[in-house]
């Protein structure tokens, strides 16, 4: 503004506005640039902020829809919102051939019906076969009919099957990927249209997959799960009196303690005077720690590269926000489905 008053006084004098007149309008024009710009910006956010309040307050589930169906976005991943829509009373439904859509939605019993989308390697051209197939309006009779009418590769055949999209058919998802074996060679065979019957192959006893194993699955396939991953180590951490994220309200201000969890957020904004906030997930919910520049600097190596954390800290309780001030933190060894959860790294 300084470089233009010269300028725009002359022009305003020379239209016979008084230099004393021009000189207050132009102080006038110099608070509003120091303010206006970033006013319009708040008011802006703060309508968007409100809107998205209220659905999230009213209709947790169409939020949570909405926001998964236009992800990658914002600072959280598909796991942690739908983790956050349970804790909020959100019943949510898995990936099913003859239930779900190409997009997450919500049935009619205000149930997150999880959609086609969400699986690995679904893209445009998926999505087009599948909503062919799904426009006939009858459902699927078994992996051969699903396979047939929606013309889907391997890959995405597979994906499915881990998924447990096929859960519906077979007891188990080892059965569907074995399935998937006898589907191929049928299609060498020049079969894939004849109805499966059920002595094609043999009966075979697969093992069942572990807790983890199911998990670890469906992060890979679809980026969230019906058990959180550090789920698998409670018993763990709390023979190390790790506290769960849900008991820290309980606790007493200034408590010494220790939390444990997925690392989801680092954050180190420039105006913060070198602090580093960080937030950790379990299955319980989620935690703010926040992070000293000279606790950062012992700690660095960890804190940049650990999916998982222990951390140690002071607890500290003002306005109904809990925060717990880091004092030393390790690296939590935990499932390998908490790998697969992207956290969102100083953006």
């Amino acid at each position: 503004m300084a470089e233009i008053y010269p300028r725009l006084i002359a022009g305003m004098t020379a239209n016979g506005i008084s230099h004393d007149d021009a000189d207050r309008l132009f102080h006038m024009l110099e608070g509003f640039a120091d303010y206006g710009f970033p006013e319009s910006h708040a008011a802006s956010f703060a309508l968007l902020a409100y809107a998205s309040a209220y659905v999230k307050c009213h209709e947790p589930a169409i939020f949570c829809a909405a926001i998964l169906n236009v992800q990658p976005m914002g600072f959280y991943s598909t796991e942690v919102l739908v983790n956050d829509a349970r804790r909020h009373g959100v019943v949510v439904k898995p990936i099913v051939v003859n239930a779900s859509a190409w997009w997450s939605t919500v049935d009619d019993e205000g149930a997150l019906r999880l959609g086609f989308h969400l699986v690995r390697g679904m893209g445009e051209a998926q999505r087009m076969r599948l909503d062919s197939a799904l426009g006939e309006g009858r459902p699927f009779a078994d992996l051969v009919d699903f396979a047939r009418r929606t013309e889907l590769g391997r890959d995405a055949l597979e994906n499915l099957a881990a998924a447990g999209a096929f859960i519906p058919w077979f007891p188990h998802r080892r059965d569907a990927m074995w399935a998937l074996r006898a589907l191929d060679e049928r299609e060498a065979r020049g079969e894939l249209g004849r109805a499966m019957e059920i002595d094609d192959e043999p009966d075979v006893a697969l093992r069942e997959l572990t807790a983890p194993e199911r998990t670890l699955l469906d992060v890979h396939t679809t980026g969230v799960s019906d058990v959180q991953p550090i789920a698998h180590v409670r018993p763990f951490l709390d023979a190390q009196n790790v506290l769960a994220a849900n008991r820290l309200a309980a606790m007493p201000k200034n408590l010494v303690c220790k939390v444990g969890g997925m690392v989801v957020t680092r954050q180190r904004p420039g105006t913060a005077k070198g602090f580093v906030f960080l937030t950790l997930e379990d299955e319980t919910g989620l935690v703010n720690v926040i992070v000293r520049p000279d606790v950062y600097e012992r700690n660095r190596r960890v804190i940049r590269s650990a999916h998982c954390l222990i951390v140690e800290g002071v607890l500290q309780k003002e306005s109904g926000c809990l925060d717990l001030i880091m004092r030393q933190c390790w690296t939590l060894d935990a499932p390998a489905a908490a790998k697969k959860v992207p956290a969102r790294n100083f953006h």
